[in-house]
């Protein structure tokens, strides 16, 4: 998976670094809260290289918010 991921950055010209792809993947974190009687699922906002790699990679980003 790797190799692939860096094959698809590469394709891109985007020269990232694997400990800072990691680091900023490890940091992507959600929250369940309730509210009123409904859960939901809140996402933080990506940072680092988390944009190019969803990018890169053509996955998509979890909403903000979802329904739990």
């Amino acid at each position: 998976m790797r190799k692939a991921l860096e094959d698809q950055l590469a394709a891109r010209h985007w020269k990232l670094e694997w400990h800072d792809i990691i680091q900023d993947l490890d940091r992507l974190e959600d929250t369940a809260i309730t509210i009123d009687g409904k859960s939901y699922i809140i996402r933080c906002d990506p940072k680092g290289t988390v944009g190019k790699v969803f990018h890169a990679s053509a996955a998509a980003m979890p909403p903000v918010v979802l329904p739990y």
